[in-house]
């Protein structure tokens, strides 16, 4: 006999279904619940970790924090010399500096101003193009080129308040570019430092106003350099300070000077070109400068003459002196000075490479000061071919013929990347 089995009617699957989504929900509801407890108090145990065990807190940084570790190693030790006098029609209805004078006499048949843009002041040509240094899309990727580059402090070329004759009366065309500058840098996480310049009567008591109106002006930005291990004081390049007396520098920079800067709300680190030997040993060390630079990427003067750094840190550290060695990719000015021997060739990258070398091993363990930074001449000194900011390969002028030079069989970036590579060994070595 056949059975068939008996079929529930609609009301029974109605109420079966019900009851299965409603424990299902409840299910679901708890689980979460569960969950979400247990999410809480691992964080519980996070924090709880976080304030009484440092172990726990190093294990999470080194998880996290591999790109932090890449950021510190741009450093406040690694110094770009930097140059804001660049103007175009665009920004600055004309063109400065990239049109510069040759440097000779003006009777001579071979005197000019450069008529850009296919004839420049310079013997590279910059791949950004001629821009102005107002520009700040300009500057944004410079700080961007630079802190890639490894350098943590840029050092503004700033010609004060005075007149600047190598811009033929653009009166303060620096300053009015340096808020624009400190303003990128702040946002990048870099420092800024002044290079102050040798302006057309400048002396001893200019300058002291000068320095008394950058630290009124931009003492309170981000930005400013300010020397922690020095008493928190901004710092201060000063190019060619043999123009003035050592006596009268003794009278702002000695602490016992009748106008002194010395432990007023206006002191700050100075940093004195190094020239020649005998001279400017009395000029830092009677003169009351802090230390001393050696800038040029040439060593034609006793102070940029790598052969000479050994003696010159030793000197330092006798004299209580911070010493600062500038290094540079090479140097070609003939654009602007066909009279001058004094060229370095970049031998595709072997002559920075020596510069390096010679200014790392001067670092002893234990010693601030010496050397107290490692400076670059230059990102972007375009006249003197010394900048590492990328060049444009195999340009030549529509208008002369000139072929500018490059960094060929080199990268257009290579001497950005060349000085990431010694930056990070000179900051693992102190």
């Amino acid at each position: 006999m056949n059975r068939r089995t008996p079929r529930p009617n609609k009301r029974s699957l109605l109420i079966a279904f019900f009851f299965i989504l409603i424990v299902s929900a409840l299910y679901f509801m708890g689980t979460q619940s569960q969950i979400m407890e247990s999410e809480r108090n691992e964080m519980d145990i996070v924090k709880e970790n976080s304030l009484n065990s440092p172990v726990v807190v190093e294990e999470v940084n080194e998880e996290v924090s591999e790109e932090e570790k890449e950021e510190e190693k741009v450093s406040e030790k690694v110094v770009g010399f930097y140059y804001p006098w660049y103007g175009n029609p665009k920004f600055n209805d004309k063109w400065i500096h990239w049109n510069h004078e040759v440097l000779i006499d003006s009777k001579d048949p071979r005197h000019k101003f450069f008529e850009p843009p296919e004839e420049i002041g310079a013997n590279f040509y910059p791949e950004m193009g001629l821009y102005s240094s107002f520009d700040t899309s300009v500057i944004k990727k410079h700080m961007i080129q630079m802190k890639g580059a490894g350098i943590g402090i840029v050092c503004l070329s700033w010609w004060g308040r005075k007149s600047d004759g190598q811009l033929k009366g653009d009166d303060g065309f620096t300053d009015k570019a340096t808020m624009l500058v400190l303003n990128e840098a702040a946002k990048h996480g870099m420092k800024i430092v002044f290079h102050h310049e040798p302006y057309q009567g400048r002396n001893a008591q200019s300058t002291k106003e000068d320095i008394q109106y950058a630290i009124k002006t931009y003492g309170s930005h981000p930005a400013l350099f300010r020397w922690k291990e020095k008493g928190n004081r901004p710092l201060f390049f000063v190019y060619d300070p043999y123009h003035t007396s050592f006596q009268e520098w003794s009278t702002i920079l000695d602490p016992k000077g009748h106008s002194t800067i010395r432990g007023t709300s206006d002191d700050a680190i100075m940093i004195g070109l190094f020239v020649e030997k005998y001279r400017d040993e009395d000029l830092i060390v009677r003169g009351g400068f802090d230390g001393s630079y050696t800038y040029f990427a040439v060593g034609f003067t006793y102070g940029a003459n790598m052969q000479n750094w050994k003696s010159l840190a030793e000197w330092s550290r006798k004299n209580n002196k911070i010493f600062i060695p500038s290094v540079g990719p090479g140097y070609s000015d003939t654009r602007i000075r066909p009279w001058n021997h004094n060229q370095a060739s970049r031998e595709n990258g072997k002559y920075y490479d020596r510069m390096w070398e010679n200014a790392i091993a001067l670092a002893k363990e234990g010693d601030k000061d010496v050397p107290g930074m490692i400076s670059i001449t230059s990102f972007n000194e375009w006249h003197e071919g010394t900048q590492i900011e990328p060049a444009e390969p195999n340009r030549v002028s529509k208008d002369s013929g000139f072929a500018y030079e490059d960094y060929s069989p080199l990268e257009p970036d290579y001497y950005l990347k060349r000085t990431k590579y010694w930056a990070d060994i000179y900051l693992d070595k102190i």
